[in-house]
């Protein structure tokens, strides 16, 4: 892979445009890890829109690492609640608790460190590492691939670990030769805003030495291999009320969701009279359908047929979906939609 041309005058073009044009985030008035950490865990997967009233809303109720390692993980995943994810904040719980108990409550300043706590990986800790701590840590993430592989030109498969470890590399005469906290959020900022998968070539900053733009090949780049197919999992969710109070049920500690809240569900079938015995002996009533609805993991997709049951008699589990104190599933929330749009919610 060649290098850079003149990586000096890079960072500096870079840096500039960023410094007239970035957004003014929430996370971006403070360099204090604990604050840089959250960011980056709520971004992923997240769009900016979403992610800003999340994170001003966790932040309010846990404003520190020792605020947060003292909360009880149920109300930190309710805070998560609609992210998705959710093994995000459970890592995030954790390492709350590792700065406290074993850091002292001072956030570790060492790369290496930072890539030992739960659920922080290379580039979260190249992140945090070069923000919070303006050190010249690469955090190469889909963004910085796709401004990369368009400015050079790359035909390496950007998701390969390999590729990325290179596009580091490639980059680090720049960082060193700049505000390192500047830099990387520079990068981060040109691919959300200039260089998105439908790019705003003229507004860029790179342009006159970027190959994709001179060759007009940016639809080209960053080149990725297939992904295999999702599979698909067909599944019956009972909606059960009694004087508007519904069902739900917790998922097992471990796994999927793992301990999440969600509507009673089964494996899909053609017989859907059998839902309510399926519940239990003390779930009768009158079923009726209510629609379908999809959601999409990362390795599957979860295709719902929803069933309303009007119970004739109240069961232990029911629940007030209004004042429902634990974090509900988000494939279960859309299902609260689905009902609200259906007019079945009190």
């Amino acid at each position: 892979m060649k290098n850079i041309d003149n990586p000096g005058l890079f960072a500096d073009k870079l840096t500039s445009w960023y410094r007239k044009n970035k957004r003014n985030l929430p996370f971006r008035n403070t360099h204090n890890p604990y604050n840089i950490l959250i960011s980056e865990l709520m971004a992923q997967q997240t769009q900016m829109r979403t992610l800003i009233p999340y994170y001003e809303r966790f932040v309010n109720r846990f404003p520190d690492f020792q605020t947060l390692a003292d909360a009880d993980v149920s109300e930190v995943l309710k805070y998560w609640e609609g992210l998705g994810y959710y093994n995000r904040a459970r890592y995030l719980h954790e390492t709350a608790r590792t700065v406290i108990d074993e850091f002292q409550g001072d956030f570790p300043e060492t790369l290496t460190a930072i890539k030992q706590l739960k659920g922080v990986g290379d580039y979260t800790a190249s992140a945090i590492h070069s923000i919070a701590f303006n050190q010249p840590s690469l955090a190469v993430d889909g963004n910085v691939s796709r401004v990369i592989s368009r400015y050079m030109g790359l035909k390496a498969d950007v998701l390969k670990q390999g590729t990325r470890k290179e596009i580091a590399d490639l980059l680090r005469p720049a960082i060193e030769q700049s505000v390192p906290r500047d830099f990387t959020q520079a990068l981060m900022e040109l691919g959300a805003l200039v260089c998105t998968k439908e790019p705003s070539c003229e507004a860029c900053p790179l342009k006159a030495n970027c190959f994709a733009y001179k060759h007009d090949m940016q639809g080209v780049f960053p080149v990725k291999a297939k992904s295999k197919p999702k599979t698909t999992e067909t599944l019956d969710v009972v909606v059960a009320e009694y004087n508007g109070k519904f069902v739900l049920r917790k998922r097992p500690d471990h796994g999927l969701l793992a301990g999440m809240y969600e509507f009673p569900q089964f494996v899909g079938g053609s017989d859907h009279s059998r839902l309510p015995s399926l519940l239990g002996t003390n779930y009768h009533g009158v079923l009726k359908p209510v629609g379908h609805v999809k959601h999409v993991f990362t390795h599957r997709i979860w295709s719902m047929q929803i069933f309303h049951l009007t119970l004739e008699k109240a069961p232990n589990d029911l629940y007030d979906l209004r004042t429902f104190p634990y974090a509900i599933a988000t494939a279960h929330r859309k299902i609260i939609t689905l009902l609200e749009e259906k007019n079945l919610l009190p």
